[in-house]
């Protein structure tokens, strides 16, 4: 789950940006990514969307579902660009993850590879 957590994410954002990201995606979802990205060895993304979310609640962290989907509604192209861009663009491209891959496949082989009298 962990790959696959963190891919997601990535690929939302390379979609169209943090703010789609966090309209696509539960809370509970946005705690496992941070969760991932902490446990993959991406301090510095776990922190990036933390901080982003927090800058959706001036510094707070949203209570509920609800809270969440209604300032993301509320949105406009302004507040995302002048919050939101430069965040995006160091959150973009799942390449930058794989140097943690080895560490990760080292960590827990079983959740990656068959064993080798899988026939």
């Amino acid at each position: 789950m962990l790959l696959a957590t963190t891919t997601f994410f990535i690929r939302e954002v390379d979609n169209g940006g943090l703010a789609p990201a966090f309209h696509n995606q539960t809370l509970d979802e946005l705690e496992a990514v941070i969760g991932a990205f902490e446990e993959l060895g991406a301090a510095r993304d776990a922190q990036l969307v933390r901080g982003a979310l927090t800058d959706l609640f001036d510094g707070g962290w949203p209570k509920a579902q609800e809270s969440l989907d209604a300032r993301v509604d509320a949105l406009n192209q302004a507040w995302i660009g002048s919050h939101f861009a430069s965040v995006d663009e160091q959150l973009y491209y799942e390449t930058r993850l794989w140097p943690a891959l080895p560490a990760v496949y080292r960590r827990a082989p079983a959740e990656f590879f068959l064993p080798d009298d899988a026939d």
